[in-house]
């Protein structure tokens, strides 16, 4: 058997200087939105920075974990198989870990599956390489490979994880008494993200078909359907909003009503009437069927309530806006306001007109229905929360 050589093998050294920026603006945009908490300045602001930080980070991680996938794992393989063909009869994969310059348990793991997979060499799991896995495994790299959810690291920063349902929030002087499914829980401050529901149809062919040709989000799904024909369900500012949206990729769209006018409001009407070589408004027109075919949305049926008759539009996907079912029955009976749909009303600082009780996300009424606006909401909310406890500590240390 021959000597293994070392093996050249070059990482893509402009995408690990990418991702290093995108991570040092992340670390800046949280500095700049914890200043401007700390000064109190807008609310909306403050989400706006927290959330563009977040997807920085988020991409950054992505970026890092998928490399290889991302940026020509295949072709590092193909070289150190030219190599190994005309140099050694096996590889010692900690020598390709080293000069590939891969850090993670996930690119090591992956690496070696890969490669494994190639009939014409062979890869060595070394027990060095063992070894190393076992060092990335006792320092914690075990969430973007293992499948465990955040709730590993959570726990690791001392988070207290229970599994429940909250029923009640009551306001009992500092104290917030949750009574949930499990019993009941107490804590000085509590953070509503349930989140909102899209409300379903609930006819044939909608459940089947989700995220196969049926969608609740044109902002989401809307790019998929570039030259296609689309079908919108609803009547109102939602549904008139998205249709137009969507007029950017579909060629044709057939807006469904179930009443004899459009709710949506006057300036969203005029809007629509600037699309009417794409969009086409059926009113008093029903959606009762989804139909499909091969595994994709190929039509919808409805009904004509004028004509009392049945009616097929062919369609290459179904959107569906009317409306949204926010997860606050739990609240209907307690001291938080809602507003008419039954989001959570918030202040500047993200709090309820319950003391102590904060809401974030798409819960809250006047959320923009948007991940980077959630986590943002999240982020600032966590802040408003550390200054409420303080405050409380204060309070007592003074009493």
């Amino acid at each position: 058997m021959n000597q293994t050589q070392p093996l050249q093998i070059t990482s893509d050294t402009d995408t690990r200087r990418f991702q290093k920026i995108i991570f040092i603006v992340a670390l800046l945009l949280f500095a700049i939105a914890t200043i401007l908490a700390l000064l109190d300045r807008n609310v909306g602001l403050i989400s706006t920075v927290y959330g563009a930080a977040t997807l920085c980070l988020l991409f950054a991680f992505l970026s890092y974990f998928k490399h290889f996938e991302m940026f020509g794992l295949k072709a590092e393989l193909n070289e150190v198989k030219e190599i190994q063909s005309a140099q050694a009869e096996d590889i010692d994969l900690v020598q390709l870990v080293s000069f590939a310059g891969i850090v993670s348990k996930h690119e090591i793991k992956h690496l070696y599956g890969l490669a494994a997979k190639e009939g014409s060499y062979d890869v060595r799991y070394s027990q060095d390489l063992k070894n190393e896995l076992k060092r990335l495994d006792d320092f914690g790299f075990t969430f973007p490979n293992e499948g465990m959810g955040l709730n590993t690291i959570d726990e690791r920063f001392g988070a207290d994880i229970r599994l429940g349902e909250v029923l009640k929030i009551h306001h009992e002087g500092i104290w917030k008494r949750l009574e949930t499914t499990d019993g009941d829980m107490y804590a000085k401050t509590v953070l509503l993200a349930t989140g909102s529901d899209y409300k379903k149809l609930g006819i044939p062919g909608e459940k089947e078909y989700f995220a196969r040709g049926v969608h609740y989000c044109a902002t989401c799904d809307g790019a998929f359907y570039r030259d296609k024909r689309l079908i919108v369900v609803g009547g109102g500012n939602s549904a008139v909003q998205e249709a137009i949206f969507l007029t950017r990729f579909a060629t044709n769209i057939d807006l469904l009503v179930r009443g004899d006018h459009l709710r949506a409001s006057e300036i969203l009407q005029h809007d629509l009437e600037k699309h009417k070589d794409k969009i086409l408004v059926h009113l008093n027109t029903t959606t009762d069927e989804i139909i499909g075919k091969d595994g994709k949305v190929v039509a919808v049926i409805g009904t004509d309530k004028h004509k009392k008759s049945k009616v097929r539009f062919e369609t290459d996907g179904v959107f569906i806006f009317i409306g949204l079912m926010p997860n606050t029955d739990f609240l209907k009976d307690t001291t938080v306001d809602l507003d008419e749909i039954g989001m959570i009303k918030t202040d500047d600082y993200l709090e309820t007109s319950m003391e102590g009780v904060f809401a974030a996300g798409d819960v809250r009424s006047g959320a923009t229905m948007q991940i980077a606006s959630a986590t943002g909401e999240g982020a600032t909310a966590a802040l408003m929360i550390r200054k409420h406890l303080e405050q409380l500590e204060r309070v007592q240390i003074g009493g």
